[in-house]
């Protein structure tokens, strides 16, 4: 591993904790990351699945999350899209395999860019998956195969469920096996999902040019109506969060108005389209 990203690693932690807490996950980080690297995995699948991994400010989880992905038996490509043009990606890896496709955009790009860079591909099957997560192969490989299973709806590890009660989300629903109203952080889909994902940005009114195509709050919902049916997430395991995943200056979700316009936009987005369950 670089080591320009083990020392932020080791170095930055999140506002939120502390620094004996931040200790502790790395030697769980660590002793994770061993493990997962060292599993075995069943290559008898088709490697026909295009991955994209956005980076803007957790450089030092590239190389890691590059590896965890090119080991995945189905995945044929790994696209590493740097969105912040004040780092060169190249820096912090040192990976070199002609599976990886680098992208250091020239201006810095909002989260949904990585649908765009999904259209440039002709892969049947796209794999989303955020900068602050690790998954081992073989749980990525699981959600793969329960979309090559089910391809009607978008699948996942960690997702949202909607209470009309309470007017708001439940958050973090992972590690089960159940239908969700949104599906965040990991994304696997196919090409007709991605086709629709734009057919419902255009309806909304968030393609290039307008403001909301600037605003990183939004792209995973919108993805989570693309399918027929309910998006899914599945019990892959314990996974491991980056504890920058909830940092106030750094994840998206702590920006101010983030829960108010999601909660509108998902009760457009359910006049617009139903699905089944």
């Amino acid at each position: 591993m670089p080591l320009r990203s083990e020392i932020r690693r080791w170095i930055r932690k999140s506002h939120d904790d502390s620094w004996p807490g931040h200790f502790r996950w790395l030697t769980r980080f660590y002793r994770w990351r061993r493990r997962a690297f060292a599993e075995g995995v069943d290559r008898a699948v088709p490697a026909d699945v295009t991955a994209i991994i956005p980076v803007y400010r957790r450089p030092q989880n590239a190389e890691t999350l590059v590896h965890l992905l090119l080991r995945t038996p189905s995945v044929c490509r790994v696209v590493l899209s740097n969105n912040n043009r004040l780092i060169h990606i190249r820096d912090w890896l040192t990976i070199q395999d002609p599976r990886l496709v680098i992208i250091d955009q020239p201006v810095d790009r909002p989260c949904q860019y990585r649908h765009e860079i999904a259209r440039r591909y002709e892969s049947p099957f796209t794999l989303l998956v955020d900068d602050d997560l690790f998954l081992a192969p073989s749980q990525l490989e699981r959600v793969l195969g329960a979309l090559r299973k089910d391809p009607s709806r978008v699948h996942g590890v960690q997702g949202q469920l909607f209470d009309p009660g309470t007017d708001a989300f439940l958050h973090n629903i992972r590690n089960r096996e159940t239908p969700v109203d949104v599906v965040n952080r990991v994304y696997a889909f196919t090409r007709v999902h991605l086709q629709e994902f734009f057919r419902l940005v255009d309806l909304l009114g968030f393609g290039p040019g307008s403001s909301e195509w600037y605003q990183s709050m939004w792209d995973d919902m919108v993805l989570s109506f693309a399918g027929s049916a309910r998006p899914v997430v599945h019990a892959v395991g314990g996974f491991l969060d980056c504890p920058l995943s909830s940092d106030p200056l750094v994840a998206a979700w702590r920006q101010r108005g983030f829960f108010t316009f999601r909660v509108g936009l998902f009760r457009r987005l359910t006049a617009l389209k139903s699905l089944s369950p």
